[in-house]
């Protein structure tokens, strides 16, 4: 009897820890590219008077800095496509996938550092997310100088735009990774990240 209360205890507390990693997760990633998304449709939609005024490219809402900024791009972006007629007379009522005044990146190689690893952890997760939702991971055994390399395709990893890279190496860390932010320059980057 008590082994099976036991067994009740520990089902339900890593229930309850799973649920509580998935809700603090980093999730502000995904909500990068929907702030665009956002700003440009809202835009289109202020140009237009539909929700009853014109021009207002607030950021409504408890957001972070970066939102708000994305946000911004996106309705500047989108208020000029709804105000500047394309060469054949229409308007454009799609976002762009990122920002005109950037062209599209080329295809590059992020290489991922893992410093200050425990000796004891046996493997190492790394994820990448991109600006546009676009996903990526890697596991390799630790080492003496763990390392991994990812082919980053550029349209979905544009210059001047953030990316989030991640790492785990233990129980732990597989539900709250260590998560860094960094913005793609030109060309080929490495960065280092450690777990903890």
């Amino acid at each position: 009897m008590t082994s099976k209360i036991t067994h009740s205890i520990i089902a339900i507390s890593f229930i309850g820890l799973l649920a509580l990693g998935a809700s603090i997760l980093p999730t502000g990633v995904y909500a990068q590219g929907d702030a665009y998304s956002k700003g440009y449709n809202d835009a289109l939609c202020d140009a237009a008077l539909c929700n009853g005024h014109g021009y207002d490219p607030s950021c409504q809402g408890d957001h972070s800095n970066e939102y708000c900024a994305n946000y911004s791009d996106g309705y500047a972006a989108g208020w000029d496509a709804s105000t500047n007629a394309n060469s054949d007379g229409q308007q454009r009522h799609s976002p762009p996938p990122f920002p005109q005044s950037q062209a599209p990146s080329s295809d590059w190689t992020l290489t991922v550092n893992a410093v200050n690893v425990p000796f004891g952890d046996s493997n190492i997760h790394f994820s990448i997310v991109g600006p546009f939702g676009y996903r990526n991971s890697d596991n390799i055994p630790n080492s003496q100088y763990p390392s991994t390399s990812f082919d980053m395709p550029g349209n979905q990893f544009p210059t001047g735009y953030r990316y989030q890279v991640c790492i785990s190496s233990s129980a732990l860390g597989w539900l709250l990774p260590h998560c860094v932010y960094y913005r793609h320059g030109e060309g080929d980057e490495a960065v280092s990240i450690s777990p903890y």
